[in-house]
């Protein structure tokens, strides 16, 4: 294995453009563009998120976004209904002679007549939030470098994370395929970096679910510490219904509760318990959520509930003793 000619290392350098410590990008803020922080080398469309497959190769594969649309570059509408990158990697091997892909990535510093390389060894890594059907890498792009290592580029395996993940990469972590022709590390290639990829792979043809929620520099928060969280919502019941509220104004309530008769939801406020011929313990869980707010801690109670006309005291009966506690509650004692 042979590393990079010192000459071409050197040269990349000293047209690179510099970069801050940090940048993290999320996508509960609704925007699609990538802010690097990079402030030098003047290329246009820098940050902005573009699609790739292996159509170029004779492969099928497409990157369908949940809004329908196909392989087109994610718009702010997108990330705003979704809360980030949401899309599924059609994998289709077509007349390939690899394993078919797809994936997304942006330009660190934009473009000018080819990607532009910068030094971004300053922000110590990449960190990532994501959910992924299969496993995924992140790749790093080195434009013009990546034909002369043989497209072998330094990248991590993310695993499979159908529920989410939040990972943390380090420079070092990034390693070339054994396969590869020539030998560049991470912490090398974070010198001359020109774009970040997600990809997904796989041997078999499938359809994978994947989303990006938040992307950055090794040191990002896991959540936007601008956005401020939903307040946790109470719970109580009155007359068959479950009400819900919160100190965080037009959220939306989702609920689970937990019963012979099981339910769940969204709602804006009420819930109705159904109809009852004995007494029964509900289990009821509900978070609020609301667009630009980090979602609210869950709340949880447990609630005893007889609908048995005449069952004041909830014990599943209508006898003297309902009769004793109604005169109670008249007598106030």
């Amino acid at each position: 294995m042979k590393h990079l000619n010192l000459f071409t290392v050197l040269l990349l350098l000293l047209f690179s453009a510099g970069a801050k410590a940090q940048f993290a990008w999320y996508g509960s803020k609704g925007v699609a563009q990538v802010e690097t922080n990079i402030t030098e080398g003047n290329g246009v469309d820098q940050g902005v998120w573009w699609v790739f497959t292996d159509q170029a190769d004779g492969g099928e594969s497409n990157v369908v976004w949940d809004d329908g649309t196909v392989n087109s570059s994610p718009d702010d509408n997108l990330v705003k209904t979704y809360g980030g990158l949401s899309g599924t990697a059609v994998l289709d091997k077509g007349e390939l002679n690899y394993s078919p892909m797809a994936g997304v990535g942006f330009n660190i510093a934009g473009l000018n007549s080819g990607p532009i390389p910068a030094d971004v060894s300053a922000w110590g890594g990449i960190a990532i939030s994501y959910s992924c059907d299969v496993p995924a890498e992140i790749e790093l792009g080195l434009g013009d470098i990546d034909a002369s290592i043989g497209y072998a580029n330094p990248a991590y395996s993310l695993p499979s994370a159908p529920t989410g993940n939040f990972v943390r990469i380090p420079w070092g972590s990034f390693k070339q395929p054994e396969w590869g022709k020539e030998a560049i590390t991470g912490p090398d290639a974070a010198k001359i970096l020109c774009s970040i990829k997600f990809k997904i792979q796989a041997i078999n043809n499938g359809s994978y679910h994947f989303k990006i929620s938040a992307i950055g520099s090794y040191d990002m928060s896991e959540t936007d510490p601008l956005l401020t969280q939903c307040a946790k919502p109470t719970i109580t019941y009155a007359n068959g219904k479950l009400k819900f509220s919160s100190d965080t104004e037009d959220v939306d309530f989702v609920y689970e509760i937990t019963n012979s008769d099981v339910k769940s939801g969204t709602v804006e406020g009420e819930v109705s318990l159904g109809n009852s011929k004995k007494v029964s313990t509900f289990k009821v869980s509900v978070y609020a959520k609301k667009d630009g707010c980090i979602d609210s801690d869950v709340a949880t109670k447990q609630i005893k509930v007889s609908l048995l006309p005449g069952d004041v005291n909830n014990d599943g009966k209508v006898n003297a003793a309902d009769v004793v506690k109604v005169t109670n509650i008249i007598m106030n004692n």
